[in-house]
């Protein structure tokens, strides 16, 4: 594997570690009931930040998997 491919794996692990933990943030939040992450102001902010989350991880393993094949 070619040195790029190397780091850009490394930075989309990365990036998959920190849409995980911002997604298991919050969903703490919304399961408590404590205020929203970002405080925005948007009505079921909690669940909008975790769906997209859901599309970034999703959007990230696609993307390792289309980098193994080349």
């Amino acid at each position: 594997m070619k040195s790029y491919k190397k780091t850009l794996v490394k930075v989309m692990v990365v990036l998959l570690l920190i849409f995980g933990a911002l997604f298991f943030s919050s969903l703490r939040a919304y399961l408590k009931g404590d205020k929203s992450v970002f405080n925005l102001g948007i009505p079921g902010e909690n669940l909008v930040v975790m769906a997209l989350s859901v599309v970034a991880i999703f959007r990230v393993v696609y993307l390792l998997y289309k980098i193994e094949d080349y």
